[in-house]
């Protein structure tokens, strides 16, 4: 097994294991989907809804007691970002009871560089990051 492979299993078992909102990069859409998936049903939270937001309209209340899963993080608007940090900053005050996995293909550090992407909202999301080789 490689290195970066182990690395993977490391973070990946992190995820599973813990309750804090985690960012997937690399890989294609249906690598990081169905990583997100296997980290939902591996983790506490596996009896509790599985929503899965294209990045489109957010569907926060129907994930009560489970996970968001944003597919595209990275291609989120301004508005849909500072949605979606309103929603974590929410969370972190009135303890709403839901995890958020994002997943993004593109080099999210470097839109976060050039502040296509809130660098608040990176940080909050990148709690746990998964890159998959």
């Amino acid at each position: 097994m490689s290195n970066s492979n182990q690395l993977v299993d490391t973070d990946v078992e992190w995820a599973t294991q813990s309750d804090v909102n985690t960012l997937i990069t690399g890989g294609d859409r249906r690598s990081r989907s169905a990583l997100a998936r296997f980290v939902h049903q591996r983790s506490a939270r596996c009896d509790g809804p599985f929503v899965v937001v294209p990045g489109a309209e957010p569907y926060w209340p129907s994930a009560a007691g489970g996970t968001i899963f944003i597919e595209e993080v990275g291609d989120l608007s301004g508005d849909m970002q500072q949605k979606l940090m309103r929603l974590v900053e929410r969370d972190q005050i009135d303890r709403r009871d839901l995890r958020i996995i994002g997943a993004t293909g593109q080099n999210i550090l470097e839109r976060v560089e050039s502040r296509a992407f809130d660098a608040s909202l990176f940080y909050r999301l990148n709690v746990i990051h998964i890159v998959i080789p």
